[in-house]
């Protein structure tokens, strides 16, 4: 019995052991035929984050592919009031040297006259062909022609969107890959100026009309199709 508490026999009786241990401590004996414990550790595995999709990138986002042929119809309307605008500003310092550019064969005073006095819509032609020399009209078609081949090649190839695409969300890709080639962006701006200075323009809006997938000739001969995006801001 120790002194200020219970003897050691109830403390045995109360929990069992003894309070103070003299033997060592043994582990327990594992069984021979049982396999000893082995902890796997799993590789950790790398996954790489989602692709974005080819025809999309990190800012932008398609939100449509088809029934956009209202909306390319006014962009060309202001893609072709751009060009309209970058002739006149050429014309004006060009006309200065009238060796390189030819001038109107009748004054301003007799143009108007002819006008007064034309009829029908033919006496008018006439006039107006009469004013403007044939060489004025084919060099006016060529300046013309150049500077729409540089605006929508540049346009479409280096930022996949015109003026008047940009106003709306429409952008140029590949039917495929999504980035546009040097190539197809020359053949889309070569075709497409054909198409206004001929009028051809008619047949693409019924082509984008009519077909599924709202493509035009020219989408359809250059391998590209026409998509509306939205941009996406990432806030950090």
């Amino acid at each position: 019995m120790t002194e200020g508490g219970p003897p050691e026999r109830d403390l045995r009786e109360r929990f069992g052991e003894s309070p103070r241990r003299s033997e060592p401590y043994v582990p327990p004996q594992r069984e021979p035929d049982q396999p000893a414990p082995t902890h796997r550790v799993e590789p950790v595995r790398y996954e790489a984050p989602p692709q974005a999709p080819p025809n999309s990138s990190p800012h932008t986002q398609i939100v449509q592919e088809s029934g956009l042929t209202g909306l390319r119809f006014i962009a060309k309307l202001i893609d072709v009031a751009v060009i309209m605008v970058f002739i006149q500003l050429l014309l004006v310092p060009l006309e200065m040297f009238p060796s390189l550019v030819p001038g109107p064969e009748l004054d301003d005073e007799e143009l108007s006259q002819q006008l007064e006095l034309a009829e029908d819509f033919g006496d008018m032609y006439t006039a107006l062909v009469d004013y403007y020399p044939a060489s004025y009209l084919v060099f006016v078609n060529a300046l013309t022609a150049v500077v729409a081949i540089a605006y929508f090649f540049f346009g479409e190839f280096l930022t996949k969107q015109t003026l008047g695409k940009k106003a709306f969300g429409l952008r140029v890709i590949d039917n495929e890959v999504g980035q546009m080639t040097a190539g197809q962006a020359l053949a889309r701006a070569f075709m497409t100026t054909l198409n206004i200075l001929l009028w051809l323009w008619v047949i693409d809006l019924v082509a984008m009309a009519v077909r599924n997938d709202g493509k035009s000739l020219v989408d359809s001969l250059a391998g590209t199709r026409v998509i509306r995006v939205k941009k996406i801001f990432h806030h950090r």
